[in-house]
């Protein structure tokens, strides 16, 4: 629920959580930013902590990060059951892969109409050329502002 990329995750660490803020660090902007876990999940992420050092790795519960190889392993055998069954072999374009997650955050994000400049922020894109990328989905943006100016304010 973060939109971070699956390196991200991995070196995720107890103390990088707190309450519904959590401390992401982007190893692709070098650059640590924050983010929010939904409240629907912040019982989970009470029960991933519970135990851990501060400085133990969420994923794994320890003191050893897992490799992005062994999670892309594990994950690309439940993705391929269910998203890619059937799916020829050199079809990169259709195949759902770990960060598909990525995109269908942000998808999701503007879909539910997110301003793009939130959802920037949310992705950590470093510029909003990067985020217009999803703005075709919200096709009716606009229409909620039009209609807010020519609706009475209490």
């Amino acid at each position: 629920s973060t939109g971070g990329r699956l390196k991200t995750i991995l070196n995720l660490k107890a103390k990088d959580l707190s309450n519904s803020n959590i401390t992401l660090y982007d190893f692709k902007n070098n650059k640590s930013y924050t983010s929010f876990v939904s409240e629907v999940l912040l019982p989970n992420i009470a029960d991933l902590v519970d135990g851990l050092e501060p400085n133990d790795y969420v994923i794994g519960r320890g003191q050893e990060i897992y490799s992005s190889r062994k999670i892309q392993r594990r994950l690309k055998k439940v993705l391929d059951q269910h998203f890619n069954n059937g799916l020829d072999v050199s079809d990169a374009k259709n195949r759902i892969v770990v960060h598909s997650l990525r995109h269908t955050f942000a998808s999701l994000l503007v879909i539910s109409g997110t301003p793009i400049y939130e959802v920037m922020r949310l992705m950590n894109h470093s510029s909003v050329e990067m985020t217009i990328r999803y703005a075709h989905l919200s096709p009716d943006s606009g229409k909620n502002a039009i209609n807010s100016l020519f609706t009475p304010q209490a």
